[in-house]
């Protein structure tokens, strides 16, 4: 069932700027935020008693759900799926990066010892989250997904799309997760196994920029067919297909240099404080 507003009379399109609420997303959301709030706040003493409400991890975690929300159901899920790849590719860089780490950091380390650190969920989560494991498994889902046949298969089918989704945003987390690994106790990478770590993404996905960017084919019969839309960039097929390997490209490049950044310059903070310079004005 659809609950559909925000009606515009493009030419090209019915509903081009129209807003989808699937009402089983809006209860599973709805769901995950009634119980992630209900865990920081009513139910926070039984597994971090005494500990201070985490506002600004509840706000990261908000922002994550509301900001997944809105890849989904605003336009741009409906223009990236039958129009115009460009954009389609601005909602997998927004699962890749803000999603999955506002999700990530909203879980606070008590909280996430209390769900993760089981018995029957410790050997499983740990498998995953190892850097070559989650490494792997990201990039078959990220890569896997942009491959001709199943991207017009999950274009056409709305299960397979979730799919896609689903799998995208998860494999996205288990990517960030060894660098930001919110369970206390589990085995964490050092500094310089973490630039190495983050220096592998981008060059993963080298060819599959490169060949989005610069190719002379159109690898997406349905974007090929689709009309062209006023106030969305009115480009070719081909000159769309670029665009959106150039901003996968770039959004890598972004996300992954402040990553690799933010690490180094924690590394030399924790240098620097175990290893204070002496003062230099002493005789």
């Amino acid at each position: 069932m659809r609950m559909l507003f925000l009606h515009t009379g493009l030419h090209e399109s019915e509903n081009i700027s129209t807003w989808t609420h699937e009402v089983p997303l809006l209860v599973l959301l709805l769901g995950v935020l009634s119980l992630y709030f209900f865990g920081i706040g009513p139910w926070r003493e039984k597994w971090g008693k005494g500990t201070p409400y985490p506002l600004w991890r509840a706000l990261s975690f908000f922002f994550g759900v509301a900001l997944f929300y809105v890849a989904v159901s605003s336009p741009i899920d409906h223009v990236g799926e039958e129009y115009l790849f460009w954009v389609h590719m601005v909602q997998h860089i927004l699962f890749i990066f803000p999603v999955a780490v506002a999700l990530l950091v909203g879980i606070p380390p008590a909280l996430a010892k209390s769900l993760f650190d089981r018995p029957l969920i410790r050997p499983i989560l740990q498998t995953l989250t190892k850097p070559l494991v989650a490494w792997a498994l990201f990039h078959l889902f990220f890569l896997g997904w942009h491959l001709p046949r199943l991207y017009e298969a999950a274009l056409h089918s709305t299960p397979i799309h979730n799919l896609e989704h689903a799998t995208m945003l998860f494999g996205a987390i288990l990517s960030w997760w060894p660098l930001l690994n919110p369970v206390p106790g589990w085995p964490r990478l050092s500094f310089g196994a973490r630039l190495l770590y983050i220096f592998a993404f981008p060059v993963a996905q080298l060819p599959a920029f490169g060949i989005l960017s610069f190719s002379d084919q159109v690898f997406y019969p349905t974007y090929q067919v689709a009309p062209r839309l006023e106030g969305w960039l009115d480009f070719s097929p081909l000159e769309d297909q670029k665009l959106g390997g150039i901003i996968m490209k770039i959004a890598a490049m972004v996300g992954y240099t402040v990553a690799w950044a933010g690490t180094f310059f924690s590394w030399s903070h924790k240098h620097h404080k175990a290893n204070p310079h002496p003062n230099l004005d002493e005789t």
